[in-house]
This record gives C-alpha cells, structure tokens and sequence, in this order.
C-alpha cells in the first residue's frame, strides 16, 4: 500500500518504494517518476544527497516569478499590480549607486526579461526594500519582506542556530499567505522548494555554499 503523504520529509527507503512503484505502474507516485541512476551509489541518500539550489531555485524562481506577476498587464485588475507605477520604481531603482561589491548596476525593469541571476539577488536583497517600501501595498510589502529577512539571513556566512528557527517561521509564513494574497496558482515548485531550504542550510552550510554562483558570498557577519 502507498504511505499517506504527509508534511514531513521522505526517507530514501521511501522513495526507493516510491519509484519501483512508479516503474511497474508507468505513471508517477507522489511525484517520483521512476528510479533513478544515484540509487546504485553505495550509502547515497535520495532525499539528504540533493541540495536546493538557491540561484535558480529562488533569485531565477520565486524572485523572477513574482516581479514578473506584479508587473504584468495581466494582472492589471489585482491590488499587487506595479505595472501603473513603473516609471517610479524605474526611477528608484535607477537612482541607487551600490558599492564596487555589486558589479552590476541596476537596470531598468522594462529589460527584467534579460537580467541575470545576480541582479535578481540584488534586487531581492538590497533594491527591493526600499523601492517597493512605497508602492507595494502594505501587506504585499511585508509578505515579500518574509522573503528578503529569510534569503538575507540564511546567505550569512555564520548562522546562529536561534536565527534558524526564527527564518524557518518567516518562510513558512511566507509560503503559507501565497494562495490568500497571489492565489494558489502560484505556489509553484520553487515556491515549494522555499520549504526544504532549513534543512538543506542545517546539512549543507548557507545557501552561498552550495550555489551556481562562482563568486564569494555578499554577506559577511561581524
């Protein structure tokens, strides 16, 4: 029989169950389409062994994914949409001089199509608190700060265990308002992945550690 799905993490036993499964029937079982070719790795882990990676994940996922909600003309008729005060987030955006750190300046979003993985992390992390403080409505604003506090937190290069606990809440909350504010539409599979960051940053380190990005960690604890 299939195990009830449940909020808690899968044990490689499980998804080791779940794929054999998903083989004899040629469909999927809660997600898990098949076996994979890591299984025949001695003592690796289906479940621990993969790490979310945060560059596509989150900046290239869920950052990408909601500027571009709020800004497009399909959206016209909700209460998030920028897209009437574009020429003001242009100008805030474009007035900010970050330091040498930042090797991209900021771009207009009218390009948002053409930016990088690192100016979305820049815009998550340091433009959009202060850029969007004045046209994002206020519950908007503090629902996309959930996001900004936890992202800022877990790209420390030292993480305090009690720090942990209080971005697990501020993600979880997070994730949990998106089907009230955005609609549940939007809570796709990176959204999804937000959920697995905690564990992965208890296993792995700070997100920095185990992401496509080549270059050091913006953030440094003093």
């Amino acid at each position: 029989m299939l195990r009830r799905a449940t909020s808690q993490e899968r044990t490689h036993e499980q998804m080791m169950e779940h794929a054999q499964l998903a083989v004899e029937s040629g469909g999927s079982v809660f997600g898990v389409k098949g076996l994979s070719i890591l299984s025949l790795v001695p003592k690796f882990d289906l479940v621990t062994g993969f790490v979310p990676e945060y560059m596509h994940a989150v900046l290239l996922g869920v950052v990408r994914q909601f500027v571009f909600l709020w800004c497009d003309s399909a959206s016209n008729s909700k209460p998030y949409y920028l897209g009437r005060q574009m020429h003001s987030l242009d100008a805030a955006l474009l007035q900010i001089k970050p330091p040498s750190s930042i090797k991209r300046l900021p771009r207009s979003l009218t390009s948002r199509r053409y930016w990088k993985a690192s100016e979305w992390r820049s815009f998550l992390l340091f433009y959009s608190p202060i850029v969007l403080k004045s046209l994002l409505p206020r519950e908007y604003f503090r629902h996309w700060s959930l996001l900004v506090f936890s992202i800022y937190n877990l790209m420390m290069t030292l993480i305090r265990l009690d720090c942990l606990c209080i971005v697990e809440n501020a993600l979880c909350k997070f994730i949990s308002l998106i089907p009230e504010l955005h609609g549940v539409q939007h809570v796709s599979f990176n959204v999804h992945l937000l959920s697995h960051l905690l564990s992965s940053v208890r296993r792995w380190g700070p997100l920095w550690c185990s992401s496509a990005f080549f270059s050091k960690p913006l953030m440094v604890n003093y």
